[in-house]
Parts: structure tokens; C-alpha cells; sequence
């Protein structure tokens, strides 16, 4: 662990940059339904407030790994350390939108047209980092989860969460 300011990060292993195709051949239209490309931080900087530090892990290298795996299909997902800047997974999405579609993390007050331009980026889903929004004292916050899913909801995206 290294440490800066108040935190300690978790330092992240690398991916393994030479998968091995599997044994077993995916079918068609195979899916990884999560999975992001973070860095370099010189081009998408992490929040302060993190829990670890990512390894570098490029669309290119991304891309390589489905294309060795058979995977035909992938969906992105805003890792918690970029908090609600989304850049990352959208410069990703922009160059390879047939392939690829997003789950974005957005503040509970997002405009209707701010959700309407990630949508035709590409974002079919929000991000919800459960263990980000507790209150202190362990409850969620419902209102804003509610105001969420009343702007999202006309573009058929879903808010999903994760965390305890």
C-alpha cells in the first residue's frame, strides 16, 4: 500500500497482457458484462477520496483480450476511482461502438439532456457506488435513487448498484 494525504489506496495487480484462448469455444454473441479500461492518470485522474489505485488497463489491451477469449460483446462500467468523470469510458466507447456499450456513475441530479448525450455515447445503465452513498449512518439515500430513476427512466436505462 502506498500512502498520500489521509488515505491509503490498495495498489491493484496488473491484468495479465497475454491471455490464452480457452479450451472451449465461446458461442456467438458471447458478453462480458463488466469490465473497464482506466488510465493513463496523466489523461483521466483519480478522485482523492478512492479505496485503490487502479493498474493502467487500455481499450487496446481490453480489445486483445476479448478478441483472444472470442468475446464479441462488452460492457463498460465507471470504476468508483474516477467518481462520476466518466471520460475514460466514453473516449473508450466513442472507438468502438458497435462492440461496446457503458454503465456511467452520475451525480443523482443529472439533466435529462446530459443523460440524453450519454445515451447516444453509448451508456445504457448508471452506476450507483453503493458504499459511497450511505448517509454515516447505513441508510441509503432513497430520494435521490428515485430522482435518478425518474430522468433515466425515458431512455430505458436501468440505475443498478453494488456494494453492501
Amino acid at each position: 500500500m502506498t500512502e498520500s494525504s489521509h488515505f491509503q489506496y490498495v495498489e491493484c495487480e496488473p491484468h495479465d497482457p497475454h491471455p490464452l484462448s480457452p479450451l472451449i469455444k465461446l458461442p456467438p454473441g458471447a458478453c462480458d458484462t463488466h469490465a473497464h479500461v482506466c488510465g493513463p492518470q496523466s489523461i483521466y485522474p483519480l478522485v482523492a477520496n478512492r479505496l485503490y489505485n487502479p493498474p493502467v488497463a487500455s481499450l487496446e489491451e481490453y480489445r486483445h483480450m476479448l478478441d483472444t477469449l472470442g468475446i464479441e460483446r462488452a460492457v463498460l462500467v465507471q470504476p468508483s476511482v474516477y467518481g462520476t468523470d466518466n471520460r475514460a469510458m466514453l473516449d473508450a466507447l466513442q472507438q468502438d461502438p458497435i462492440r461496446l456499450r457503458g454503465v456511467a456513475v452520475v451525480p443523482f441530479d443529472i439533466s435529462a439532456d446530459d443523460a440524453k448525450t450519454l445515451h447516444a455515447q453509448g451508456v445504457r445503465g448508471v452506476r450507483c457506488n453503493i458504499v459511497d452513498l450511505k448517509d454515516g449512518k447505513g441508510r441509503l439515500p432513497l430520494d435521490g435513487l428515485r430522482q435518478l430513476a425518474h430522468t433515466i427512466r425515458p431512455l430505458g436505462s436501468q440505475p443498478t448498484r453494488l456494494g453492501q
